[in-house]
């Protein structure tokens, strides 16, 4: 039956197969082991603030702060703010997370094999799988190009559907949108190039300009800068072929060689300033 007493001393062992109701008590004080066999609930229901199941699980509804380490896995569900006074380490994060609005993940849609670092990069509808986008703006309207790395900000930021482009430089690749291989390294190198294919620029400002034109190799400052639509070119050097607009099939290999040319096509020019002043002259 029931007991109810105001004081009780109990020597040895206390058994209850019931329910123990504690009221109007403030603190429950024990100087050994408490064990509870289904869990701790901290709290009136509906609405518990805390729970400790059986399994060693503990879910907490509002800020818990611990003293020491936490061993094992730490879930928050729909938590705004996550902060840390200390080191976290082996954090695992299951979606892109933004960092001082610098944007770190998969991008748009979290494709597998893409890898984003920077604002606003990679972050269109995006269907194309195994592209690297790292600065601000790379790579941001890519829908279905696959297999483009970008480095640098507003580098291959217009790629819509173009594939296999490497860009690494500020504004390298910029307006490229649906071009393919190609290969740009330096300051606004292939800057203007929008549909090209398989040209190589390495140097600022090489193949700057460069529109629609494929199988041009331009390596040096400035080199074949002004060319749009000319193609299957080989410039090496500073400033060689910096003029050539519409010229194929030309080589000019030192700088400044062939560097007035603008429409003249299959010259070959080989040393500093070789073919300096030809214009429109061709199988030279």
């Amino acid at each position: 039956g029931n007991v109810i007493a105001t004081k009780g001393t109990f020597s040895g062992d206390v058994g209850i197969a019931g329910t123990l109701t504690y009221e109007d008590v403030t603190n429950i004080d024990s100087v050994g082991l408490v064990t509870a066999r289904n869990g701790i609930e901290i709290g009136a229901r509906p609405g518990v603030a805390a729970s400790i199941s059986v399994d060693g699980n503990m879910i907490v509804s509002g800020i818990t702060t611990f003293g020491g380490a936490i061993n094992g896995t730490l879930a928050t569900a729909a938590q705004a703010n996550v902060t840390s006074v200390g080191t976290l380490t082996g954090l695992t994060v299951s979606a892109d997370s933004t960092i001082n609005s610098v944007n770190v993940g998969k991008g748009a849609n979290s494709v597998a094999g893409n890898t984003v670092l920077g604002e606003s990069a990679l972050d269109a509808a995006v269907t194309g799988a195994d592209n690297t986008a790292v600065g601000k703006s790379a790579l941001t309207l890519n829908t279905s190009g696959q297999k483009n790395t970008a480095v640098g900000a507003i580098a291959l930021d217009a790629n819509t559907t173009g594939s296999h482009n490497t860009a690494l430089g500020y504004a390298a690749l910029t307006a490229n949108t649906e071009g393919d291989s190609n290969v740009s390294v330096g300051w606004k190198s292939l800057e203007l190039n929008t549909t090209g294919g398989s040209n190589v620029a390495i140097g600022r400002d090489a193949l700057g300009e460069n529109t629609t034109a494929s199988n041009n190799v331009a390596v040096g400052f400035n080199a074949m800068n002004l060319n749009t639509t000319g193609a299957n070119n080989t410039a090496v050097g500073r400033s060689s072929l910096v003029n050539n607009s519409t010229g194929s099939q030309n080589t000019a290999v030192g700088a400044n060689a062939l560097q007035a040319n603008t429409t003249a096509s299959y010259n070959t020019a080989l040393g500093s300033s070789a073919l300096y002043a030809n214009t429109t002259g061709t199988n030279n």
